[in-house]
């Protein structure tokens, strides 16, 4: 008869070793990091996975300055979005930041300022198509 249950008074310590585990089997709750708390993450340290605290708000992960471990920092770089915005408005970078353009009305076209430094709504200038016929097909 086979095996098919293992109780706990079966197992010697130190008798299971990985190739043991099936992949995928060890969930969650079987795994602690020591003080753990919501928001932590796991990282690796080079021997060992260890705890990495969560951050404080506003704050990214970011790579160390030696390029050796996950930290939490200050975004030194990323896009700051302009907190008000309406369905319609489109976002732009002025040269510094990243600025909201309203929407337009209706018939509007987006066009490039006279200084060609930034977007804005405009009617359009007209003009048309030329060179194009329709036929009818036989």
């Amino acid at each position: 008869m086979a095996l098919t249950q293992i109780k706990g008074s079966n197992i010697e310590d130190g008798t299971v070793v990985a190739a043991d585990v099936a992949d995928n089997a060890v969930t969650g709750a079987k795994i602690a990091m020591g003080s753990d708390a919501a928001g932590d993450i796991l990282t690796y340290n080079g021997t060992d996975y260890i705890r990495l605290a969560k951050g404080t708000a506003e704050q990214v992960l970011k790579m160390n300055s030696g390029a050796t471990a996950v930290e939490w920092g200050t975004d030194a770089g990323g896009i700051a979005i302009p907190g008000s915005s309406v369905a319609g408005d489109t976002l732009y970078h002025n040269g510094t930041i990243y600025t909201r353009l309203a929407k337009g009305t209706a018939s509007q076209v987006l066009t490039m300022n006279s200084g060609a430094t930034a977007p804005e709504w405009a009617a359009a200038a007209g003009g048309g198509v030329d060179g194009i016929t329709s036929s009818a097909n036989a």
